[in-house]
């Protein structure tokens, strides 16, 4: 996952980089260096922002159009 596509997944839940970082645990500021490439996105942040993204998905559907 590249700091753009985090980018585009945080924007997509509707979060701030505060909130995702409160989510993960994590300092914003790491998710803006992660967003801009200085920091690589490790494979466990990577799939927790996965299930993120997927329960995201799974919200719209149970509301419905």
């Amino acid at each position: 996952m590249t700091g753009n596509e985090l980018r585009a997944i945080r924007a997509q839940l509707n979060m701030t980089q505060q909130v995702l970082a409160d989510v993960l645990g994590l300092k914003a500021q790491t998710i803006s260096d992660l967003e801009r490439g200085k920091m690589h996105i490790s494979k466990s942040v990577e799939n927790h922002i996965l299930v993120l993204l997927k329960l995201g998905e799974i919200k719209k559907v149970l509301e419905g159009p």
